[in-house]
């Protein structure tokens, strides 16, 4: 599946959805759709990495998608941060761009560009809120 959601961590704190060329709008809303399942098979605050470190592109219509309210756009309850890791020049002024056009989703979006800089962000964030 070219968008799939797992657990990225034992512990079930973190999903993380994971982007492989070539994917479109459908294949990104079921990786949705089952990052939200898991998130609602707890009772705890889920964190999020959303790695694109193995697709160089987005569909065209990704922007519009989430202009206008509807499933995708809906931030579950038990949401934390979202941490999106990037490669490539295109990837980071989209999500840039996103940051900045859609306030009211990404309001807890932060970008990185490599696995291992999310888990550090993540860590970062939680001792925050201790």
């Amino acid at each position: 599946m070219p968008v799939s959601a797992t657990w990225h961590d034992d512990a079930h704190t973190i999903v993380r959805v994971e982007f492989r060329d070539p994917w479109n709008m459908v294949e990104l809303s079921e990786g949705i759709r089952v990052s939200r399942q898991l998130m609602d098979s707890v009772s705890y605050t889920v964190d999020a990495i959303w790695d694109s470190t193995r697709t160089k592109g987005i569909p065209a219509n990704l922007f519009s998608h989430f202009m206008m309210p509807n499933e995708d756009t809906k931030i579950p309850a038990n949401q934390g941060a979202v941490v999106v890791v990037v490669h490539g020049a295109l990837l980071q002024t989209f999500a840039g761009m996103a940051k900045r056009l859609l306030p009211q989703i990404t309001k807890n979006m932060h970008i990185t560009n490599n696995l291992q800089a999310a888990d550090a962000k993540i860590v970062l964030l939680r001792n925050k809120l201790a």
